[in-house]
Parts: C-alpha cells; structure tokens; sequence
C-alpha cells in the first residue's frame, strides 16, 4: 500500500496524507509540506488525534472519518498559519474492517487566487479572453449580443454545453465593459465544485469564531471580492438549495452578512452566471428559485454546440494548430482524411474537445503529417455504429448497408493508406502498424486490387 500511493500521489500538486484506522499518518507526499506549511517529520508516524490535541491542526478530517466512517471535508488552520480545505475518505478491506484513510489537502489562498482575475491581469491577458472565432451566423450573433451587452448593468445567463465556451464569453462581456465595473474584479465561482457544506462560507465569508477551524481574523468572501466587478457563477445550476435564496438577497439588495456576523455588508456587483444544464426546466421541476432565475436571467444569451456550427470547425482547426506550432516550435499539417474527420464529427465535447484531440496528435505523432489513423481508438469510425453503417445512399434514398468485414477491411485499408503517407519504406510502415512486413505487402496487394492504391 505504501508503495502504491507514493508512487501514485508523489506529483499530485495537492498536500496527500494516508493514515491507519489509529489515526497514525504512514504516507505524506511531496506537495503535503507547501500546502500545509508543516514538514513532514512533524506529521508522519504522529497520531491525527495527537496533532490535534496539541493544537498543530484546528480540526482533523482523519479522525472524523474514523469516528463516523464516511467521508468528509472540512476547514483546518495549521500552527504554520495555513488554511486548509480536507477531504478524507476511508478505504475499506474486503470485509468490511476500515484499513485506511487517504486525505486531500488544498490551501484554500490558492484556491481563492485561482478563482480571482484583477483588471490588471485582465488587460494583460485581454487578447487572449476576447479573441473568439465566430465564422458561423449564430455564434456571430452571440458575439454582436456579448459585445452590446458589456456596457450595461444587467445580469447576464449564458446557456451552452460543456466546452462550448461560456467562460469566454463571460470575460469578453467583462473586458470589453466601459462601466466602472471594469476596473473591478472577475471573480469566478465553479458552483459545482465547491463542497456544499463550505459553500456559504466561501462566498458570503465568515466571522472569527463562525466555526471550527475558522481564521482568528475571519475571512472576506468571494462576493466582496468581485465588489465593483463581476461574479461569474458557472454552473450555478448546482448551487445548494439552501443558498439561493441568500444570493437573491445580494441581487436584489447588493448587501450581505458574513456566516456568524451581525453587521451588514454593500457591494456593487453585476451577475453572470453560466449552466450547461436546461435552467427553466430545473425551475419548473423545483430545483431551482424561479425568482432568482428571472434575476439571473435579464440577458439570456445560447452559445450554440460545435455541431451546429460547422464553419467555425476549419476556422479552429487552423487556430489551434498554429497555436501548437508556437508552443512546441514545430510545424505539423492535416492530412485530407484527417480534415474531413474533423468536419463532419459531431464533437460532443466541443470546443475543449477539439482542441484536446489537436494536442494529443501533435504530441504522439512524430511525423509532420496528422492522418485519421493517428487519432485516439475512441474516434475509430467503427466505436460510432451510427456513422459507419449508413456508408452511402442510393438514388431512391435507401441507405445501402454494408457487412461489418467488408466495413472493417475498408478502414484497415484506410489506416494502412494514412501510415504509408508518411513512412520513408515498408519496414518503417509495417513496425508503425505493428504487423509484419508480410501481412503489410498482402494488405497493401488486397488494396491494389480494389482499386484503394495506385503506384
């Protein structure tokens, strides 16, 4: 086990402790020491009820999980002055005895530093925010209405699948503002991150005292940190029941209290919020205050899927591979069956997913030419029966379907076609392929006969 999670854990940029069902901690990665500001001999081989007894932990998730066995996350504040945020959960063995507890730690400055753009930072990184491919009439319609939209005060709900690209239009709408909000803060929020049990304390802030674990000094939120700026909630369809009708208050009022505070707090902040997820239907079934939707949403604005806007797909394709070009100082091209590909797939991930794929190739193909043969096995034609079953159509407008050998034979003969583009000889082709050279010179005479090759 020790060697598992040492291996496993050693590079994970968050703090990883595992302790025993005595609360003893046995494993404590590299990252532990920076997160939490404690060296490792003051917390491997010491019982979690130990440090906590002497105070070097305000709380400990590890001897939650051990006295009520489920998981847990919590807030501790370290006797080197950090701030924690600690998941722990418990490994069980097979019969059911707890064997382990295996720890997270974030230090929650970072994660407030991750979620905070200055104005100055956003003028330095401004192109890069504002630059948004749009060749299709919807996603220019999108842009025009973002562009219109940023100088006013109304509240703002962007609506679009995952990856379509909401964030992106949310700090175009923030960055090309003219009002005095422009000079504040973009605070994001991932509403479907964040614990709910931290959620209130997180935004709203809280009071020295408010709870275990809490700073000596209190902590502002997230909200007076986007005071005179603006709060970005994505996917605040997941936003905790219980705080919905709090944050329509700051709406509705611009005031808030801190958790365990008495006094009230005013704040000047416009609202943009994202979701991938269908709002007024959520409202309709009672997830969500239909009150606060139509807070949320004076400015509805529907960023269409990849799928629905082919013209954008060349356009991405070309930016995202002269941006790779820069970053890995090389310079790759499309094969023809590559860009057809692209074109007609229906990206269910959009946008991030395109770009992903586009990374991947450029770091796995050492060649200059990207054919369909480099692609991932989950893009295979044949993982799509939907797409490889319906090859042609007739005259009369029946689809003509063919048999799975002859479909499967068609796509052998297409990666072999896509790999003999860009090897040098045979042998190199056939190692590509991982068959022998034999079986490489049968398919290749299989492929002249059908007319697939010409010499």
């Amino acid at each position: 086990m020790k060697t598992e999670v040492s291996i496993g854990f050693s590079h994970f940029p968050d703090g990883i402790v595992v302790a025993d069902p005595s609360s003893r901690v046995v494993l404590a990665n590299s990252s532990m020491p920076r997160v939490t500001g404690l060296k490792r001999g003051v917390v491997v081989g010491q019982r979690m009820s130990d440090l906590l007894k002497k105070k070097v932990v305000s709380a400990s998730a590890v001897v939650r999980v051990i006295a009520e066995g489920v998981p847990c996350t919590l807030r501790s504040l370290t006797m080197a002055g950090k701030e924690n945020l600690v998941t722990a959960r418990p490994v069980f063995d097979g019969r059911g005895n707890l064997e382990w507890i295996v720890c997270g730690i974030k230090d929650v400055s970072e994660l407030r530093a991750a979620s905070v753009m200055g104005s100055k930072s956003a003028q330095t990184e401004g192109t890069r925010w504002t630059s948004i491919i749009a060749e299709n009439k919807q996603m220019q319609d999108v842009v025009r209405l973002a562009n219109l939209v940023a100088h006013a005060e109304s509240n703002v709900l962007i609506d679009g699948e995952t990856g379509v690209g909401k964030e992106l239009v949310a700090r175009l709408i923030y960055e090309r503002g003219r009002s005095k909000r422009r000079n504040g803060a973009f605070v994001k929020v991932n509403c479907a991150a964040i614990p709910a049990s931290l959620f209130e304390s997180e935004l709203f802030g809280y009071e020295r005292g408010a709870f275990t674990g809490a700073l000596s000094t209190g902590r502002g939120g997230l909200i007076e940190m986007a005071d005179n700026g603006v709060l970005f909630l994505d996917e605040i369809g997941d936003l905790p029941s219980e705080l919905q009708g709090k944050l329509l208050h700051v709406i509705e009022d611009q005031q808030f209290m801190h958790v365990g505070g008495r006094s009230v707090k005013t704040v000047k902040v416009r609202i943009i919020a994202a979701t991938n997820r269908d709002l007024r239907q959520l409202t309709n079934a009672g997830g969500f205050r239909q009150d606060l939707y139509y807070r949320i949403a004076t400015i509805p604005i529907r960023i269409p899927p990849l799928r629905e806007r082919p013209e954008d797909i060349r356009a991405l394709v070309t930016h995202y591979m002269e941006k790779l070009s820069r970053r890995y100082v090389t310079k790759k091209s499309l094969a023809g069956d590559l860009s057809s590909f692209l074109l007609k797939y229906q990206w269910p991930g959009n946008v991030r997913e395109l770009s992903n794929v586009l990374e991947y190739l450029f770091l796995t193909v050492g060649g200059p030419l990207l054919g369909v043969g480099d692609l991932p096995p989950e893009y295979s034609p044949l993982a799509r029966p939907e797409t490889s079953l319906t090859q042609q159509v007739g005259a009369s407008g029946y689809q003509q379907f063919r048999s799975l050998k002859s479909m499967v034979k068609e796509y052998e003969l297409g990666l072999i076609m896509g790999v003999m583009k860009r090897a040098t000889c045979y042998e190199e082709a056939a190692k590509h392929l991982g068959i022998s050279f034999a079986t490489l010179n049968r398919r290749l005479k299989e492929a002249r006969n059908v007319g697939k090759i010409v010499h």
